[in-house]
């Protein structure tokens, strides 16, 4: 079961993506969001891939408010699972770190 990060309430649909209950408050970095959407497109348009199959905004909302520093924190959000981290997770990171993440490799549809 996924759980509220600022409260410990068991959560579901939305609420389970996002990681919070929609009255807890939330610290979303927004110059990180920013720059996550931004990676994101970039990486959709090289990869000929829609941005939601990349990350959610959801994902990237919570990435934005609990800021991973490793992998064991990153893999603990919402909508990061192996698949995910393996093709995004350096470059999520590195994005959280305040590093431009290197250009993705081509890949073809999955």
């Amino acid at each position: 079961a996924v759980r509220c990060r600022v409260c410990g309430r068991a959560l579901t649909g939305a609420q389970a993506r996002v990681g919070r209950c929609d009255g807890c408050p939330g610290d979303v970095d927004g110059a990180l969001y920013e720059r996550l959407r931004a990676w994101r497109a970039s990486t959709a348009r090289e990869l000929h891939m829609l941005v939601f199959v990349i990350l959610t905004d959801a994902t990237l909302q919570a990435i934005a408010e609990c800021r991973p520093r490793s992998v064991a924190e990153l893999v603990q959000l919402p909508g990061i699972g192996q698949v995910k981290l393996d093709r995004y997770g350096q470059a999520v990171l590195d994005l959280v770190a305040g590093r431009t993440p290197p250009a993705m490799p081509a890949r073809g549809l999955p």
